[in-house]
């Protein structure tokens, strides 16, 4: 897959604007807050339900302005797609190919962004919920219908908390709240399957890019899910209903205490260990960012052995978060394992690459081929 041309309209700080990288590595260049990052965030909201920033559709319009605009057009085994997302009125529309569709899944089939930024790194050192936001991003950009599934079972466990308000003050009609368990086990197992099986075929390819790793770092690194029906191998089980009925039963009280559920996949994790024990606690910085780009490499080639697709990958900032060692090794990584990529760096100079490369340069959110492009 290969952008070959993306179109901005006062997105951020984006002033008008067409953008045309080249099919392999491409640097944006320029101080901070010029507007870098902006341009991968616009890419990477035509895919997906939410940005890897905080905030919502009203920080993405140019300040006083009431409207916005992402237009780009890919080509993917010969075929060229267009994608458009608009912004305005406080909502957001997408047209694939001139059609509107009905929501952001509809447009994932004509376009894969993956992204990696500082902070990821939260992906191990942070809560669990940002390594469940990782699986189901995954797994959303293999099978779309999965954004459905989570919103789904999101909407159901608020419903459900709030009966568990209305048990405590009796105001429960009799047998509603085994209704909403049963749903909720029946959600539940879906979603954990989904990703479950995404982190076994995940784990494969941590584990054979991390092998290359390993003569720099001189540590094993493995991967396991941790589901919150606590079932372990016995969640694709005949009987993992039932056991999860259970689970749920056996914390019965503990939730109306505390109004909340305590078992079921919003409390999921993804285990990661350094030589045998928990990374969290135990990885360094450098093993942590180490880690945290693996994983995101893994995920693209992941992607790629179930689709047999390559999307294009955005990188906010590699080069501040890894020491030249790391940069060299992962770079060589990249290169074996990526097809086209859009990285965000302040100089040039940061960037630990020996083949060809395009360069933009951007100041006051605005682009200009650089100089330097295709000069290595």
């Amino acid at each position: 897959m290969i952008l070959t041309s993306a179109r901005f309209y006062q997105f951020r700080n984006l002033q008008e604007q067409s953008f045309s990288p080249t099919p392999g590595l491409n640097l944006l260049v320029g101080p901070n807050g010029q507007g870098k990052t902006n341009l991968l965030e616009a890419l990477y909201l035509l895919t997906m339900p939410r940005s890897f920033r905080r905030g919502g559709l009203g920080d993405w319009v140019m300040a006083g302005r009431s409207e916005a605009a992402v237009r780009c057009q890919v080509l993917e085994d010969g075929r060229e797609s267009q994608v458009e997302m608009f912004l305005e009125g406080g909502r957001r529309s997408f047209l694939v190919d001139g059609k509107k569709v009905t929501g952001v899944a509809q447009v994932a089939p004509a376009l894969v962004f993956l992204f990696f930024g500082p902070d990821d790194l939260q992906l191990l050192k942070g809560a669990p919920q940002e390594r469940r936001r990782f699986l189901d991003r995954a797994c959303y950009n293999l099978h779309p219908a999965h954004l459905a599934l989570v919103q789904d079972f999101g909407q159901l466990l608020k419903d459900r908390n709030a009966l568990l308000r209305d048990f405590v003050h009796g105001r429960l009609p009799a047998g509603l709240m085994e209704s909403y368990d049963q749903r909720f086990v029946e959600l539940g197992l879906q979603l954990c399957r989904a990703r479950q099986a995404y982190v076994e075929a995940l784990k494969v390819n941590f584990q054979r890019l991390w092998g290359e790793l390993r003569g720099v770092t001189g540590r094993a690194v493995d991967l396991a899910y941790e589901d919150g029906f606590g079932l372990g191998e016995a969640l694709t089980a005949p009987d993992a209903a039932t056991r999860a009925q259970r689970a749920l039963a056996a914390v019965r009280e503990k939730d109306l205490a505390r109004l909340g559920c305590s078992v079921g996949p919003q409390v999921d994790d993804l285990a990661v260990t350094l030589d045998g024990q928990d990374a969290r606690s135990r990885a360094s910085q450098g093993q942590t960012r180490s880690i945290c780009v693996v994983l995101r490499v893994a995920e693209l080639a992941t992607f790629r052995e179930q689709t047999g697709r390559v999307p294009v990958l955005l990188l906010d900032d590699l080069s501040s978060e890894l020491d030249r060692p790391h940069q060299e090794m992962l770079m060589a990584i990249l290169e074996r394992e990526m097809g086209q990529v859009l990285l965000t760096t302040t100089r040039v100079e940061n960037v630990v690459h020996e083949g060809p490369m395009s360069v933009f340069r951007v100041s006051g959110g605005v682009l200009e081929m650089g100089d330097e492009a295709n000069a290595r």
